[in-house]
């Protein structure tokens, strides 16, 4: 199910308020629909572990202004930045489950880690010529050699590797080489790691 967001700017006291919506089209036509009570009251900071959270943006906006900013709410309280659109794209489909909050309610969530490439999704490779597995938990694996990149991953395996910054490189675990196809398995790294959390 779909699930927008509705929020307001305006400063409005505690109370309670009438609240209705009304719709015209092209053509003049109007639509109001039934009025509905809202109490305001003191603010909530509470968001459900798992959620994708942002503020919200008013009027036009530069690409890279505040705003814009998604971030992961950790079970850990914390919120966790997502460094480029990929890493994103490696966990989620769409935005359809953002929560837009407030300055105050960011501000009060303390920055966690960031967020790195779902396991099993992608490979990764930094400055160097190492090319790495995303295995549970996170950990970066290198991998020996061609034959058993292409063993693990197919033909395509190439255009699978996500260059990633190396000023990311931190966010990473290490763990030992991949020697041998057969000892990783990139749909049981996938599977075993269904949560962001599962990578802190």
């Amino acid at each position: 199910m779909k699930r927008d967001v509705v929020y307001t700017s305006l400063d409005l006291e505690k109370g309670t308020y009438q609240l209705y919506a009304r719709c015209a089209d092209t053509d003049g036509n109007i639509v109001q629909g039934r009025t509905t009570s809202v109490v305001v009251s003191d603010a909530s900071s509470y968001i459900e572990p798992g959620a994708l959270i942002k503020l919200g943006c008013e009027g036009d906006v530069y690409p890279n202004d505040p705003c814009t900013s998604v971030y992961y709410y950790g079970v850990d309280g914390k919120r966790h930045a997502f460094p480029t659109e990929s890493v994103f794209s490696s966990w989620f489909s769409d935005f359809d489950d953002l929560v837009i909050i407030s300055d105050t309610a960011m501000s009060d969530i303390p920055l966690g880690k960031n967020v790195t490439f779902r396991p099993g999704e992608r490979m990764v490779k930094f400055s160097t010529n190492s090319v790495y597995a995303v295995s549970f938990a996170g950990v970066l694996r290198p991998i020996a050699n061609a034959e058993i990149a292409e063993a693990l991953f197919g033909e395509d395996w190439v255009s699978l590797i996500e260059i990633v910054d190396d000023v990311f490189y931190g966010n990473y675990r290490m763990g030992a080489t991949i020697e041998s196809s057969s000892s990783f398995s990139w749909s049981s790294a996938k599977s075993s790691t269904t949560r962001i959390d599962h990578t802190f």
